[in-house]
């Protein structure tokens, strides 16, 4: 996505963010540890399961995986 902005944008020089290689992105850790998300305190709301915010949980973590 972030490459496919760069082109919209004339901005196409790869960089930290950009490369050939997704193996960070598509990283699974070892271990998962358990966490609650809240986005909102009264009445108190946590993130649903098919968000970005969950993805990136899922990328640092927290949380567990569904096949």
């Amino acid at each position: 996505m972030i490459g496919d902005i760069g082109e919209i944008t004339g901005k196409t020089n790869k960089n930290a963010m950009v490369g050939s290689d997704s193996s960070a992105i598509n990283h699974k850790p070892e271990k998962m540890h358990s966490a609650i998300y809240l986005i909102w305190n009264n009445p108190m709301m946590t993130i649903g399961g098919d968000t970005f915010i969950s993805n990136m949980m899922l990328q640092a973590g927290f949380g567990k995986y569904v096949q």
